[in-house]
């Protein structure tokens, strides 16, 4: 799986965020998208995740060397992101299950084995409206790293966790990563410290 841009731009107002982006994502390699804020990194995740449509340019999706259109990337990847929200009214249980009905889990773990690697087995009936600003992002999370697919995005993955949280994201992203295409956008060190390749938007 590979995802390419060609000259990629975008503004808001007539003032180009950025522009001229000429960028190559590969399986089995990670990329930290980094920046001060207000530089695009989130942006850039929703261009390359069919998201948001660009200003300029392009973004192609190809398997094998063969472009397939964009109606179809969502069977490829997975995203957790701050502007995405959980269905609030399900349990973690109905959330999982509904999910990953869709999209089948990472190496066929069980919903109930997913619950219990977040720790959550006591909580797995209560709807996720109850669920503390953290307890939603470990969701968020774990929806997107035990969906099997190739390509993962995460935008400002830990925010809102705590550090044994942190840990545990470090853990999981380390056990996931192999054979699969990670982009992270985030300015938090901690959260790339896995991502072999980088991209800092304020000098591209």
């Amino acid at each position: 799986m590979k995802i390419s841009t060609r000259d990629l731009g975008i503004h808001f107002n007539f003032q180009y965020l950025f522009k001229d982006l000429n960028l190559e994502f590969e399986t089995g390699r990670s990329y930290a998208i980094t920046g001060p804020n207000g530089v695009g990194k989130s942006t850039l995740i929703k261009l390359l995740s069919g998201f948001m449509a660009p200003t300029d340019g392009t973004v192609k999706y190809l398997l094998n060397n063969d472009e397939f259109p964009q109606e179809k990337w969502y069977r490829y990847l997975s995203i957790c992101a701050p502007y995405l929200d959980l269905i609030e009214d399900l349990t973690l249980t109905e959330s999982f299950k509904y999910h990953f009905g869709l999209k089948l889990p990472f190496n066929d773990q069980s919903v109930q084995d997913i619950i219990n690697e977040l720790g959550l087995n006591s909580k797995k009936d209560i709807q996720l409206k109850y669920y503390s600003s953290g307890m939603k992002q470990r969701v968020k999370l774990a929806l997107a790293l035990y969906s099997d697919v190739p390509v993962v995005f995460l935008d400002e993955p830990t925010t809102n966790l705590d550090d044994k949280t942190k840990a545990w994201y470090l853990k999981t992203l380390e056990k996931v990563m192999k054979d699969r295409l990670f982009i992270i956008a985030t300015n938090d060190t901690y959260d790339i410290s896995l991502c072999k390749e980088k991209l800092d938007l304020a000098g591209a």
